[in-house]
């Protein structure tokens, strides 16, 4: 029997030179500008930043309407955009997508590092 054994410690390990990890926020910002937070929270590890990214995602989009509820439904089962994400969280870049209706809805996660502290996009939560 063949073993295969596939090491990711970037995608496990925390950002090299964070003591924070990532900052992760959903947010919708309207036509005007005007940004509100729908969920954000830190995370650890880039791997952890995605899949929170994703379970938040399938929460709210349960409340939005076609079509911008199918195409958040697309990003959360888009594999590959996923790993593109991951790559670049794992290279230190910030990763944002953004859905647009009448204004947009916002995913960022970015590498923070521990002193300086997350800026938050949108008020309230």
């Amino acid at each position: 029997m063949l073993t295969i054994t596939v090491d990711r410690p970037a995608a496990e390990a925390p950002a090299v030179d964070t003591a924070a990890g990532y900052w992760c926020e959903w947010c919708w910002v309207s036509a005007t500008g005007t940004a509100r937070t729908l969920a954000a929270a830190p995370m650890l590890t880039p791997r952890l930043a995605i899949r929170w990214a994703r379970e938040r995602a399938c929460v709210f989009v349960a409340q939005l309407d076609p079509p911008v509820s199918w195409a958040i439904i697309g990003w959360t089962q888009d594999l590959a955009e996923r790993w593109r994400a991951l790559h670049r969280l794992m290279d230190g870049e910030e990763y944002i997508l953004a859905f647009p209706e009448d204004g947009s809805y916002v995913l960022t996660v970015r590498p923070v590092s521990g002193d300086q502290p997350p800026t938050v996009i949108g008020g309230g939560s």
